[in-house]
């Protein structure tokens, strides 16, 4: 079972990323063909690696607990301080 994780924890972001790219590359096309798309098919094609890149983030910080050297006010308190 434990190996089985290891596996889908791997898998995850190698996962993501290629969503992640195959969005770029949409991207990509819609810029050198808009009359191949929808109107309103930039703002989804633009949106969507951003918040691709949150939820591989968001998933990071889930499983392993984030990095070690951040407290969970890590960034309150710097933005105070300066």
């Amino acid at each position: 079972m434990k190996r089985h994780l290891n596996r889908a924890r791997r898998a995850t972001p190698v996962f993501l990323g290629a969503i992640t790219l195959a969005a770029i590359v949409a991207l990509f096309v819609w810029d050198a063909l808009p009359r191949l798309f929808p109107i309103r098919a930039h703002d989804y094609l633009g949106a969507l690696p951003l918040a691709m890149i949150a939820i591989a983030y968001l998933i990071y910080l889930g499983l392993e607990g984030g990095p070690p050297m951040f407290r969970q006010n890590y960034t309150c308190s710097a933005l105070l301080e300066s």
